[in-house]
């Protein structure tokens, strides 16, 4: 492996927490967005409705394990105040209040899911309240990259392959819930797993176009092809994961038998990987227009 690659796989390692980041948190907030719309359409019984709402802890919690992962690339968390005073003017700023804003009024509504009354009323008013807020923390986490001076970052299929990468684990991880909660989905499923599927191929088709523009791209000091040769490779790997994380629900499903717990968890952390490779790539591929 040339000196460049083994510098760009370092800077790779070196934003480990954002990995995280951004593989973690945008699935999580798809699948809350998927729970919570199901749960207000009230196309079960409520008892049903109930159990989903508590179990949005789920996806709740890969939400608040990535936005804590993602303090550690600020050298320590108590560094995450200095980051509330960018807000309006920068994109890791706003990215993070976003997200901060989302987490708080889905996890008051999944607190509130416990209560009765007027409280179980409340709960519903802000999970409502959290969708519009998810739609502009993913909006918030796909530009946060569009830095005309990292001209490897700064194209259309960076913020593209955020959304896509949350379209394909949210649904997935909006499964477990169903499956935790012991509630079965019925057609909800088979939606769910075409989203993941339709979402997961697109993604791949961005990312090999995204490798494809990296060609004539290139610095002052290096083509930005050279900085990741192992690109191919990530993409590859990437969408293996995905794929068998994918096909390992979609055989029970097609055989109408129920998902398990276990299983769903075991394909949620496949996909996940997936995801988690690609981005891994993604953070190695960092250019500047003059170095």
């Amino acid at each position: 492996m040339t000196p460049l690659a083994q510098q760009a796989l370092a800077e790779g390692a070196s934003q480990i927490s954002l990995v995280l980041f951004t593989t973690a948190t945008p699935a999580g907030i798809v699948a809350c967005v998927a729970i919570t719309c199901y749960v207000l359409a009230r196309r079960r019984p409520p008892a049903d409705c109930a159990r989903l709402q508590r179990f949005l802890i789920i996806p709740l919690a890969a939400v608040i394990l990535g936005l804590i992962a993602s303090t550690n690339h600020l050298g320590r968390p108590s560094n995450t105040l200095y980051v509330l005073m960018g807000v309006g003017r920068s994109p890791l700023s706003n990215e993070v209040v976003a997200v901060v804003v989302f987490t708080g009024l889905a996890w008051l509504g999944w607190l509130l899911s416990f209560a009765r009354g007027r409280g179980l009323r409340a709960a519903r008013v802000l999970l409502a309240l959290s969708l519009p807020a998810a739609v502009f923390a993913l909006a918030r986490i796909a530009g946060a990259y569009s830095i005309a001076t990292v001209i490897t970052w700064s194209l259309p299929y960076t913020p593209a392959n955020l959304v896509l990468a949350a379209l394909t684990g949210g649904p997935v991880l909006a499964l477990c819930v169903f499956s935790a909660a012991k509630v079965d989905p019925g057609r909800a499923a088979a939606a769910a797993l075409a989203t993941g599927i339709i979402a997961g191929i697109a993604l791949t088709a961005s990312e090999c176009l995204q490798y494809a523009a990296l060609q004539s791209l290139q610095s002052g000091l290096y083509r930005a092809a050279d900085l990741v040769p192992f690109y191919p490779g990530c993409i590859a790997g990437s969408a293996a994961l995905i794929a068998c994380g994918l096909a390992a629900l979609a055989v029970p499903l097609a055989r109408r038998v129920p998902l398990s717990t276990a299983r769903c968890a075991g394909c949620a952390a496949l996909v996940l990987a997936g995801l988690a490779v690609a981005r891994f790539a993604f953070y190695c591929l960092r250019l500047t227009a003059g170095f």
